[in-house]
Formats: structure tokens, C-alpha cells, sequence
């Protein structure tokens, strides 16, 4: 067995894969909008996408390196999707957008964009299982009140996972060797679940209704 296969068992392996169904979607119906509505996380993250990947030929997303790749699709994100809520947006409070849909409005709140973060990475060639979306509990900070967030994390090239977001704690100006190592980042606690689109993780099997606010 060769390396990257080695490290590939052993990331999905090193964590609980448990089923995680969420009530992220929203529909509507006549005069009103039908909330609530269970996904399986893992098809948030669309593999393979002719969309996504004629994005990443168009704007040169994907590098000679993981790293690069990764970096590009997080400046890319930041630059082209503008934060907006999902009462704002949707007129729900819980509405997960699949990354065509925000690439189609160029508007999203945390999970949107971490969706599409994470979408666009994988299509671009990134490992499935060096990218998650992470769902948690994010402290106070000048940006943004102590709160639910959806977040990307990336297994970078030296071995280490590092924060890959786009409107909590920006930082897509930071090359990813120098962005802080997630384990010693005091900005984010407690993981909820995470995921990516082959599978997700968790210390339970969880069917949430909750919100997230960034």
C-alpha cells in the first residue's frame, strides 16, 4: 500500500463515520416556505460537477500542488461570494444552498460557501479525504458573535489540518503554511459532525434541526 493510501485509511478511519442527517433544506409551497427538510450532508458536496470544473478552468483554480489548489479556490470564494443570511436570503432560517445554486445568486451565509469551498477543491483534485466541512461551535470574535459556523478544514501538505473559511476568520491572503494549525486554533471548539461527499463523521448519528449563524 503506498502512501497517500496509507494516510487515506488512516483520516477515515481516525474518526467515527457516522450517518448525519440535517434539516437544511427549505422548499416552498403555495403562500408559505416548507422548512426542515432532512439531507444527507454528504450530497451538499457535488462530485463530479461540469459546473464547478468549468470554474476551475476559467479562472486557473487548480495548481501544480494541493496547497496552491487550495489556497486559489479559498481567494476565489472570498472574492466572487457575498455574505448574506438565510432569513435575508431565503426567507428561512435554515437553508443549505448546493454550490451550483450559489455560484448561480453569488450569495450565501457560512455553510454555502464552505460547501462550495469544498466542492470546487475536490473537483479540482484535492484527496476527498484531505477536505471537510465541519459543523461547530465557533467563539466571539470581532467578526462575528460566539455562535453555530460551517467550515472547511484541509489536510495540508505537511501532515497538518488547517481552517479554510471564508467569512468568520478570512485569511485567504495567508499562504497555507502559515495559516494556524487547526488543533491549536482558539477560535474554533466543539465539532458538531463533518463531512465530505464520500463520508461523514461523527460521535453519534445525528438528525439536528439546529442552526448555524455564520
Amino acid at each position: 500500500m503506498n502512501d497517500t493510501l496509507d494516510l487515506e485509511k488512516f483520516w477515515n478511519e481516525k474518526h467515527p463515520q457516522q450517518k448525519v442527517l440535517y434539516s437544511g433544506r427549505a422548499l416552498p409551497h403555495q403562500h408559505y416556505v416548507i422548512e426542515g427538510i432532512q439531507i444527507d450532508v454528504r450530497n451538499m458536496i457535488t462530485v463530479p460537477d461540469a459546473i464547478l470544473l468549468q470554474v476551475i478552468q476559467d479562472n486557473d483554480l487548480k495548481a501544480d500542488s494541493v496547497d496552491e489548489t487550495m489556497l486559489r479556490v479559498q481567494k476565489w470564494v472570498v472574492k466572487n461570494i457575498k455574505y448574506v443570511s438565510d432569513d435575508e436570503n431565503e426567507g428561512a432560517s435554515e437553508f443549505w444552498q448546493f454550490p451550483f445554486e450559489t455560484l448561480a445568486i453569488g450569495i450565501g451565509d457560512c455553510e454555502d460557501g464552505a460547501l462550495l469551498i469544498a466542492s470546487l477543491a475536490i473537483n479540482a483534485g484535492i484527496p476527498s479525504f484531505r477536505v471537510r466541512v465541519n459543523a461547530g461551535i465557533v467563539k466571539e470574535a470581532p467578526t462575528a458573535p460566539e455562535g453555530g459556523h460551517g467550515y472547511c478544514t484541509y489536510l495540508a501538505e505537511d501532515g497538518d489540518w488547517r481552517v479554510i473559511d471564508w467569512c468568520y476568520f478570512e485569511d485567504s491572503e495567508v499562504v497555507i503554511k502559515d495559516k494556524p494549525i487547526f488543533k491549536n486554533n482558539q477560535y474554533y471548539k466543539d465539532i458538531w459532525f463533518s463531512f465530505n461527499h464520500i463520508h461523514s463523521f461523527g460521535n453519534k448519528e445525528y438528525e439536528l434541526s439546529g442552526r448555524l449563524k455564520k
